[in-house]
Formats: structure tokens, sequence, C-alpha cells
């Protein structure tokens, strides 16, 4: 008889969630470096600084998400997150889109260029991290298959 803490000892858990959250990892990277291009985009030095600082801001946020996903070990959360994988779908999905689309969207604030003091309409500030975060949070925690003991 083996006992409920030997079936799923935290070695087990992080050895499934390993792929997950390098998953995570390469999607903010990528994510974050796109972003960063389009938005601060300021000549040949800026490249050499993106990997790392796209790298620093990922590992970051997956540990984040890491921490935020511990909401769904709750047992009610957790029943509907892993029963299917159309929740993280969902929230991946929304993230991406926003982030993507969030200028016609309008999800913008208004602001003044530093450099030449002029009227721009960015990104709010909120949906940004919060847009990032929820796309590492799905992409972190989405739901491994069990298997079952026959």
């Amino acid at each position: 008889m083996t006992s409920y803490l030997s079936a799923t000892s935290p070695s087990s858990r992080i050895k499934k969630r390993r792929p997950a959250v390098i998953a995570a990892f390469c999607v903010g990277w990528l994510v974050c470096a796109i972003g960063l291009t389009i938005t601060a985009f300021d000549g040949f030095i800026f490249l050499i600084f993106l990997p790392f600082t796209s790298a620093i801001i990922s590992g970051l946020f997956v540990g984040l998400a890491l921490l935020v996903g511990l909401v769904l070990r709750i047992p009610i959360v957790a029943r509907l997150w892993n029963g299917t994988s159309l929740w993280a779908i969902i929230v991946a999905g929304l993230s991406l889109f926003g982030l993507a689309f969030g200028l016609f969207l309008a999800i913008t604030q208004d602001g003044r260029a530093p450099e030449s003091g002029g009227e721009i309409h960015s990104f709010t500030r909120l949906w940004l991290i919060g847009g990032y975060l929820l796309l590492l949070v799905a992409v972190t925690h989405w739901p491994i298959e069990q298997k079952r003991a026959s």
C-alpha cells in the first residue's frame, strides 16, 4: 500500500512540471524580446543587451507565475483547471491577443515622450504586466495528464 505522500512527492511534481516551466521561459523570452524590439529599439547596442534583458525579465516573471500558480493547488480550482486544457488555452490565447492587439482595443494610456516631449499613446502598464503574467501562468501551469494506476 502506497501512501498519498509517496505517490506525489515534491521531486516527482517538479520533474513533471519542468518541461512546462522551460516552455514558459522560452515563450516569455520571445514575447519580451518582440515587445522590447517593437517599443524600445535604439540601435546596435540595444540588440547586444536584448537577449540578456529578455532572459532576466522572463525568469523573474516565470518565478512569479510559479508563485501565482499556488492558487491552482486549491482543490476546487485544481479540479477545474486540471480537468481540461481548455482553460489554459483560453487564458493564453486571450493574453496573447490582448498583448498583440491591445493598441487597437484601446487598452492605452496617454503620456509624453521623454525625448521630444510630444504626446504618445502606449499600453497601460497594468495590462502589460498582467497580460504577460497571465500568459506565463497559463503556460507554466499547463494541465499535465495524470497517469492512473491500473
